[in-house]
């Protein structure tokens, strides 16, 4: 437990002290917010918390694994007071190892939206440091689907989504993608015995679509871009369809397996 403990202080200093601090005015500076601004920084300091109801509803969002309620939440802030906790809320639920895949994602995209709008480098740091983190929890609570198919598929879509970070990070000093790497493994380590078995990550798979085209619902989509002319179908799965997890007996030697490949992997993924 010491050395757990010891783990956890040290990561997460890091993590605050490097790469998560400079985000805050950064980030509203983004909207232009007179509170962030100099002469007004004591007088936000002062404003209420956000409502309690607004929380509880982010809560209750996350408890029922509504996925697209939680995007929606935080696709439209209002000001950037509003963003700017928003983040705040993500960045707490993240370090106390609840939401998953979903949160880091969503976290990484607003950090990457701030550096590239502010041209900090310390955001865009740390949206890389979030989606190195996205990818370990990919690789590793991956391990305990059932669907084999399903982790690979987000690996795809992270990869995908995050492409301009993950180009920003692959030009980076050598010595930088060290500390990124150093941080993530350590942000993982704190949350590893908080997490729970994550829904969205073992969804999407062979399994889910399967389930979709014998008693789901299918509909016209558009075409992605670069594919042949012609119909596009999707499918969705039914209601009550929940994916698979195996037992802790056949998961955990896996997850030990991703934890030593993880810092490997990195060095690749950053080539």
């Amino acid at each position: 437990m010491h050395v757990i403990r010891y783990a956890e202080d040290q990561g997460t200093n890091l993590l605050r002290r490097r790469f998560l601090l400079p985000m805050l005015i950064a980030g509203a500076a983004v909207f232009g917010y007179r509170p962030f601004r100099e002469a007004g920084r004591k007088a936000y300091r002062q404003r209420p918390r956000p409502r309690l109801f607004r929380r509880m509803r982010n809560l209750a969002l996350l408890a029922r694994g509504n996925w697209n309620g939680i995007q929606l939440a935080f696709s439209r802030p209002r000001d950037g007071v509003t963003f700017v906790r928003g983040l705040d809320w993500l960045k707490a639920k993240i370090f106390a190892g609840d939401g998953g895949l979903l949160l880091p994602l969503i976290y990484a995209k607003d950090l990457w939206v701030i550096g590239e709008s502010s041209r900090k480098d310390e955001l865009r740091d740390t949206a890389v440091l979030i989606t190195l983190y996205a990818y370990e929890l990919i690789q590793i609570d991956g391990a305990k689907c059932e669907d084999r198919s399903a982790p690979g598929h987000r690996l795809d879509q992270l990869i995908a989504g995050r492409a301009d970070t993950l180009r920003y990070m692959k030009a980076l000093p050598a010595e930088t993608k060290q500390k990124l790497a150093d941080a993530a493994i350590a942000l993982e380590k704190v949350t590893a015995l908080r997490r729970k078995d994550d829904d969205l990550i073992c969804r999407g798979g062979l399994d889910e679509i399967r389930a979709g085209l014998e008693r789901g619902t299918q509909h016209e989509v558009p075409t992605p871009p670069g594919h042949l002319p012609g119909k596009s179908i999707g499918v969705a799965p039914p209601g009550d369809f929940v994916p698979k997890f195996l037992s802790p007996a056949f998961y955990k030697p896996l997850q030990d397996k991703a934890r030593s490949e993880i810092r490997e992997k990195f060095a690749r993924l950053m080539q």
